[in-house]
This record gives C-alpha cells, sequence and structure tokens, in this order.
C-alpha cells in the first residue's frame, strides 16, 4: 500500500507478475537517518520468490540498517529453499559502497554494474537484481540496462535479466 512522503506524492514499491501471485506480503525497513519510510515487496509465485526494495536515498547508516532487515528477513524464511528468491530494485549505493558489501554477504548479484542512474546524466549504478545464496540458485543468460527509449519513464533506466534456474535444487 502506498503512503504519503512529505511531499505528498504516492511513494511504495510494486510488482506486477505473468505467472499467478501464491502470497504477497511487505516487509517495513527502519528509517533511522534516512528521508522517509521504506518497505519491501514480497511475491511468491509457482516459479520464484521475488522482491523489489527501494533503500533510503539520504543516510548510510539507514541504508545499512535496512540491509540488515532485509538480510535476516530473507535467510530467516528461505534459507534452503526450493526455489529462487530474487531481490531487486534502487540500493541508492554504488557497487564498491558499504551497502553492497552487506548486501554480498547473503546475495549474489546477478545484474551488471553499467550505469542506471540518472537518465539525464548516466553516473553510477544503483540499481541490482541479486539472487539469495542460500535458496535456489540461477544462472544469467543475459543482463542489460534497458537506456534506448526509456529515459522518459523513469529517473533511472531498468534493468533486464534473463535467467535460468531449477526449482528443488540447492
Amino acid at each position: 500500500m502506498p503512503f504519503r512522503s512529505e511531499n505528498d506524492g504516492a511513494c511504495g514499491n510494486g510488482i506486477v507478475s505473468r505467472e499467478p501471485i501464491l502470497s504477497h506480503g511487505r516487509i517495513s525497513l527502519p528509517q533511522g537517518n534516512g528521508a522517509e519510510e521504506r518497505s519491501v515487496a514480497v511475491v511468491e509465485t509457482a516459479s520464484c520468490v521475488f522482491a523489489s526494495a527501494h533503500l533510503d536515498n539520504v543516510g548510510k547508516d539507514a541504508r545499512l540498517e535496512q540491509v540488515s532487515i532485509i538480510n535476516g528477513w530473507f535467510n530467516e524464511k528461505y534459507s534452503g529453499y526450493g526455489k529462487p528468491v530474487l531481490l531487486c530494485g534502487d540500493m541508492n549505493d554504488t557497487p564498491e559502497s558499504e551497502t553492497l558489501a552487506h548486501l554480498l554477504e547473503f546475495w549474489t548479484p546477478l545484474s551488471g554494474t553499467d550505469f542506471t542512474s540518472s537518465t539525464e546524466n548516466p553516473h553510477a549504478c544503483i540499481d541490482f537484481v541479486f539472487a539469495l545464496k542460500s535458496a535456489t540458485p540461477v544462472e544469467v543468460l543475459d543482463s542489460q540496462v534497458l537506456s534506448d527509449g526509456t529515459a522518459s519513464l523513469s529517473d533511472h533506466f531498468p534493468v533486464r535479466l534473463s535467467i535460468r534456474f531449477f526449482p528443488g535444487k540447492n
């Protein structure tokens, strides 16, 4: 469910799926010294668990606290799971950051490091797709940042992946 931010705009995460959604939920993330309330949307389909996050854009400490919650929650709930568990979103930090280092303790990066932000002045990779290490592994067939014809859709370029996985294998 969206919430109202300080500028009175609707904010939140969403997930669209070709497969029927079997279950869905939301993980509230701490605001800490950050800009506004954040969360992770989580859905499960017959083939995978998929989560969408948007971490804080202001405070490094807030992002680290949010990553700690994400790592703990997913590892507790899905370690050894017979489906891939995927996390994507705007992490508001770069591949060499402390935020990403903490994510990589539990997650395997699937997307590359091509610039995703901003569409007006591409200068950083802050949008990623990960797979939970302790769940069913995935194989990346293709990863792309879609910059052609997408700049008017968002202030970030979309990331597209083609992956293969074999449910039930850990």
